[in-house]
């Protein structure tokens, strides 16, 4: 049986098969490659295919929109966003590269914004990892939601990928990918703590805590103790080995960490435990 969801910009079709988006043609789609258009992005279009071609025509059509070039530029990078289909967003982009060559003062921003947001879409509309997002859904969704989206797939490497390509800390994505691990009834502490700290030793800001508490709630008491010894912060530090009964550890690391108040909080609980 077929399935309809309704999305902000389309609906989407859902079989046992395929997975279908049906959507109004685009403005910007219809603008530049109505057949006859005049408009700036068509124009800009069509001079690609003359260049390509070696034809002096391209010349011709560059003159007659220049002083609109900037808009042309933006018409060819927002089709290409609307887009699916890998050869189609690179003649628009191509078209796009072009036209920015002869606009005079024209930042890059947008179209590099552009290229950026289609690398991360074309990447997760693949049949291996199943969201076909349209740009106008991922503008929705936001980055930042996309990448907790992958992450409760388990594609933590596509998720940590897609981090460095938009320039996000994937400190996130590597906790979540840690958590998951230690949260493995079955796992070999060793072998999990070990794998953990030769992925994570070299990267800062590793709420190293954070795992250890989901170890220790996933009842591998031993691996969590070997976790919380990374973890930089006293005042995170200490709390969760009190929590865990390890009560002479959380008191040296509180007399070592030179915090009075976080030591003089663990003697007291000490005292009225």
């Amino acid at each position: 049986p077929y399935r309809l969801f309704t999305e902000c910009d389309s609906l989407r079709i859902v079989s046992n098969e395929l997975c279908e988006v049906l959507e109004r043609v685009p403005d910007v789609t219809e603008e530049v490659f109505s057949s006859g258009s005049l408009a700036p992005g068509a124009l800009l279009y069509t001079a690609l295919g003359h260049f390509d071609e070696k034809n002096p025509k391209a010349n011709d059509n560059i003159r007659a929109i220049y002083a609109q070039l900037p808009e042309a530029v933006d018409s060819c990078v927002s089709a290409a966003a609307v887009e699916f289909g890998h050869r189609t967003q690179r003649t628009l982009l191509r078209a796009a590269s072009l036209g920015k060559a002869f606009a005079e003062a024209y930042t890059s921003e947008r179209f590099v914004a552009a290229c950026r947001t289609l690398r991360v879409l074309n990447a997760v509309r693949d049949y291996e990892v199943g969201i076909p997002l349209t740009y106008e859904q991922l503008q929705k969704l936001t980055m930042g939601g996309l990448i907790a989206r992958l992450m409760q797939q388990n594609r933590h490497l596509l998720a940590v990928r897609i981090c460095e390509s938009v320039g996000v800390s994937p400190r996130r994505v590597y906790t979540h990918w840690a958590c998951q691990k230690v949260r493995d009834p079955d796992a070999d502490e060793a072998a999990v703590g070990a794998q953990i700290l030769a992925m994570l030793r070299d990267k800062p800001g590793i709420p190293y805590a954070e795992i250890a508490e989901a170890a220790f709630r996933a009842r591998h008491k031993d691996l969590a103790v070997r976790l919380i010894e990374y973890e930089p912060r006293a005042c995170d530090q200490v709390p969760l080995l009190y929590s865990m009964g390890n009560y002479g550890l959380a008191l040296d690391k509180a007399l070592d960490s030179g915090d009075t108040d976080l030591a003089y909080d663990v003697i007291i609980k000490l005292r009225t435990s």
